[in-house]
C-alpha cells in the first residue's frame, strides 16, 4: 500500500534529501516550504519528472493554521499522511545575555511548536488506522549543548524530550516516534557560518562537516542521513526512540523501548525495559476503569 509522506522544510538540505529518498521508496510526497518557492517547484518538476508522486505547498510551522492547511493540501491530492517528518529549523548564533525575548520565541516556535502542530495535525487519522511513522530531526547539539547556541540547542532538546515522551504515549496503538540528532551538515544553514566557525565544531564534533548531496561514507551527508530518517520510518522501527548522529559527528547514543528477552543491541545512555512500561500503562487502565484517578 503506498504511503503519503509529508516533509517539513523539504525544498533544501536534508529535508530535500529525505523528500528524494521517501519519493524513490514509493511515498507520495509532500514538500512542505516557507520561503524557498523556487527550489520547492524545482524539486516537485524533478521527481514529477522521474515519474514520482509530490507536491509542493507553502506552510509555515510556527503557525498553526498554517501548517494545518499545507498537510490537508496535500491529503487532498494524495490522502492522509502516514509519514510525517519535522525537519525544518531555524539556527543562529548569540551570546545568551544578546538574546531577546522575540529570539527565544522565534526558535521555540519553528523548532518545536512547528514540530506540536504537524503532530496534531497528521494524528487523528494514524490513531484512527493504529498505524504511522513520525521522524523529529533533532540535533547534536540538542543533546550535548552548545556555546552561543543555547536558544537553538534548549529548543532541540526539548524537541527531543517530545520525542521520547510521544513514541511511549503511543507505542499502543502502533505509532512509532523517533529522533534523529544529525551532527555538522553541509547545508545552506550553516554555510553562512564561516570557515573558522566550522573549523571549529568540526573539533567539537570530531570531524569535518561533509558536503551535500554525496553518496560517500563521509560525515554529514544528506545523501546519507536521508537513509537514515528513512529507516527510523520503517515498519520494523517500533515503540523506540532514537537520537543519533549522522556519520560519526557524535557519540551514537539511542533511547529504546524494546520487550523483556530482545536480542538487539544499541548503544545506549538509557534504556526503558517495554515490559515494565507496558504494565504501568496496563494499571494504568485499571485504576481508570475502577473510577480512580491517579
Amino acid at each position: 500500500m503506498r504511503k503519503v509522506a509529508f516533509v517539513t522544510g523539504g525544498s533544501r538540505g536534508i529535508g530535500r534529501a529525505v523528500v528524494r529518498h521517501l519519493a524513490a521508496e514509493g511515498c507520495a510526497v509532500g514538500i512542505d516550504y516557507l520561503q524557498a518557492r523556487d527550489q520547492a517547484l524545482a524539486l516537485e518538476r524533478e521527481l514529477r519528472e522521474q515519474g514520482f508522486e509530490c507536491l509542493a505547498v507553502q506552510g509555515d510551522v510556527s503557525d498553526r493554521e498554517a501548517v494545518t492547511a499545507a498537510i490537508r493540501q496535500v491529503e487532498e491530492a494524495f490522502g492522509p499522511v502516514s509519514v510525517l517528518v519535522n525537519n525544518a529549523g531555524i539556527a543562529g548564533q548569540r551570546q545568551f545575555q544578546d538574546l531577546t525575548d522575540l529570539d527565544w520565541r522565534r526558535f521555540f516556535a519553528v523548532n518545536l511548536d512547528g514540530a506540536f502542530y504537524a503532530i496534531q495535525a497528521v494524528l487523528p487519522h494514524m490513531l484512527h488506522e493504529k498505524r504511522g511513522a513520525i521522524v523529529n530531526v533533532s540535533s547534536i547539539w540538542g543533546l550535548r549543548g552548545a556555546s552561543c547556541e543555547v536558544a537553538y540547542s534548549a529548543s532541540k532538546a526539548a524537541l527531543i524530550g517530545l520525542t521520547r515522551s510521544l513514541a511511549m504515549e503511543l507505542a499502543p496503538s502502533n505509532i512509532r516516534v523517533n529522533c534523529v540528532a544529525p551532527g555538522v551538515i553541509h547545508t545552506d544553514m550553516v554555510e553562512v557560518l564561516g570557515a573558522e566557525t566550522l573549523a571549529d565544531l568540526a573539533d567539537q564534533t570530531h570531524g569535518p562537516a561533509g558536503h551535500a548531496g554525496g553518496g560517500g561514507r563521509r560525515r554529514g551527508l544528506p545523501g546519507r542521513g536521508r537513509r537514515r530518517l528513512h529507516h527510523r520510518a520503517g515498519p520494523h522501527r517500533r515503540r523506540r526512540v532514537y537520537p543519533v548522529g549522522a556519520w560519526g559527528c557524535m557519540r551514537r547514543t539511542s533511547f529504546s523501548l524494546k520487550r523483556k528477552g530482545s536480542k538487539e543491541t544499541f548503544y545506549s545512555e538509557t534504556t526503558f525495559r517495554w515490559d515494565l512500561i507496558e504494565t504501568e500503562m496496563k494499571n494504568k487502565r485499571t485504576h481508570k476503569q475502577n473510577g480512580v484517578l491517579r
